[in-house]
């Protein structure tokens, strides 16, 4: 299970998070006030527009979803407008490994989704697609690449790149949006076999490792941060960037998705998420959580915007149905 986040800043005490499950989207809001300090929910379920089987990524309120056969969807659902892209030209042998992602350039403003399909060991071929460009899949090229094991994943976009963990290699794989290559692969922060998550927390790239705790005696996670760190190099201040772990959580089973107004970390569930909780950093451990009872495949934090797809002039666009709302026992944290 994959949870591809992306924070946002707009109203400090209300955060945002599309959740998808049983091929419903579902578009959920943690408000944060002095009335109610834990907050409350608020839901919109809307059917997806088509058959599909992971949310890739989120930007500016437009949605990637991909479905079977290399199809991909990009939908708003607040404005309800959503475009299938077309299927990529080039036939792909659909049991290697294929690496999707989504991500957006706000210096020249365009989306992309990229599709990165294994042809041979080590190498690869790429396609990508910008959204509102009327040029359909292009065709980027063949590269070599040194990996062991498939990203099934959706790619993590933050720094103007995606970025897919090679699980085998131990390392990250960094494909720049901009330039439409491939940059050099990051190291992961810990030589461990656990289980272990990457995303984006507050505009960083994270990495989550678990392992077990003799002390308490249960499961713990590591939170680690791809951040600049400021070093000496012959007597001259330079700035780089290298992992350094933020803070431990008490679990093994939650990824972090956002910063509440009061300074907690709000995050999921990493494993079918069907609930959310807030986390004091400085006791590292959980205060409350809200149980949607319904078993999420993915959460994801999501900007509330009214970009629209027929302003983009995306040809195709439709408008999305909505579906009864699902019965609740409870919409309150407990």
């Amino acid at each position: 299970m994959h949870i591809n986040c992306h924070t946002h800043y707009v109203d400090p005490g209300k955060l945002s998070f599309i959740g998808f499950a049983d091929n419903q989207l579902y578009y959920f809001e943690y408000i944060e006030n002095h009335e109610t300090p834990l907050g409350r929910i608020r839901e919109i379920t809307l059917k997806s527009p088509f058959k599909c089987h992971n949310l890739v990524g989120s930007f500016n309120g437009l949605l990637c979803l991909k479905g079977p056969k290399q199809r991909f969807c990009i939908c708003n659902p607040i404005t309800k407008e959503y475009v299938i892209l077309p299927e990529p030209v080039r036939k792909y042998d659909y049991n290697k490994y294929r690496w999707t992602g989504f991500g957006y350039l706000p210096s020249i403003g365009e989306y992309k989704v990229v599709l990165v399909c294994y042809e041979e060991r080590h190498f690869v071929y790429v396609m990508v697609y910008t959204l509102a460009s009327g040029n359909g899949w292009r065709n980027i090229g063949k590269f070599n690449l040194e990996f062991d094991h498939g990203c099934y994943e959706p790619g993590i976009f933050v720094d103007g790149a995606l970025h897919w963990k090679d699980r085998d290699r131990k390392m990250i794989i960094v494909f720049d949006m901009a330039d439409e290559k491939f940059r050099e692969s990051l190291s992961l922060p810990v030589d461990k076999r656990n289980y272990h998550n990457l995303g984006v927390f507050d505009g960083l790239l994270y990495y989550v490792v678990v392992f077990f705790d003799s002390v308490v005696n249960h499961w713990c996670s590591d939170i680690w941060m791809h951040k600049k760190k400021n070093t000496n190099y012959d007597r001259k201040e330079q700035t780089t960037l290298d992992w350094s772990k933020e803070f431990t959580v008490a679990t093994s089973d939650s990824t972090p998705l956002a910063v509440t107004k009061t300074g907690g970390i709000l995050g999921c569930a990493s494993y079918c998420p069907w609930y959310l909780h807030i986390y004091d950093p400085k006791a590292s451990a959980s205060i409350r959580r809200v149980d949607f009872q319904v078993r999420f495949c993915q959460v994801i934090p999501y900007k509330n915007t009214l970009v629209s797809l027929k302003e983009l002039e995306e040809e195709g666009t439709i408008i999305m149905q909505l579906v009864k709302k699902r019965k609740r026992r409870a919409n309150s944290w407990s």
